[in-house]
Order: structure tokens, then C-alpha cells, then sequence
């Protein structure tokens, strides 16, 4: 019974399942320069941010010693 079951969901996602051709060029949708620097400046803080943190209470760090 549980093989049966799984043969019948196996043929169902193989008959929904497509193939998709990734074509490489230009974007289908132009991204404003401004959204890409604010993006950019946003990523750049998320990433910084520990590091960041760190030093500037490495004092704090060294006195626990």
C-alpha cells in the first residue's frame, strides 16, 4: 500500500514537472541606480556592523582580562 502510494505521487511530480531555459542577457526589469547604492549601502552596514561594534568596546574587552 505505502509503496503504491509513492509510486502514484512520484508519476504525478514528474508530470508537473518542466524545464526552464535560463537565457543570459540585459535585465527584463531596470533597477534605478539610486535603489542599487541604497541597497548596497545597506548590505555594507548589515555587514559591518559586528565588526564595528567590536572595536569600538575593545577596551571594554581588554579591561575583563
Amino acid at each position: 500500500m505505502a509503496l503504491n502510494l509513492v509510486r502514484t505521487v512520484a508519476r504525478q511530480n514528474i508530470r508537473m514537472f518542466h524545464h526552464e531555459t535560463w537565457v543570459s542577457g540585459p535585465p527584463r526589469t531596470r533597477i534605478p541606480f539610486a535603489e542599487k547604492v541604497a541597497h548596497g549601502v545597506l548590505i555594507s552596514c548589515g555587514v559591518m556592523a559586528a565588526p564595528m561594534w567590536i572595536l569600538y568596546n575593545l577596551q571594554s574587552y581588554k579591561q575583563r582580562d
